[in-house]
């Protein structure tokens, strides 16, 4: 890959970016993406959460309750039933 050495006034801009962010020129133009490195500690949480989740589990879930949802008002009401008990 290559590679672009930033000046040290970058480089206090994107210090701050925690998310990805596109780049523009004075026109509005796109000219990048800048996607900051997670820290470790961040990279292993997202790697924790990660596995806590299997897709083709929630597709499953997915496929057995379709059709089977409720109204906003029927659980407004299963709840506030919840409530008095």
């Amino acid at each position: 890959m290559n590679y672009i050495t930033i000046d040290q006034t970058l480089l206090a801009r994107l210090r701050d970016v925690a998310e990805p962010v596109e780049l523009r020129d004075a026109d509005g133009n796109v000219i990048g993406q800048f996607t900051p490195v997670r820290s470790t500690e961040e990279q292993a949480l997202y790697e924790k959460a990660r596995s806590l989740f299997d897709p083709a589990e929630l597709d499953r879930r997915l496929r057995e309750q379709q059709g089977k949802g409720v109204s906003l008002n029927e659980l407004w009401d299963r709840l506030a039933a919840e409530e008095k008990t």
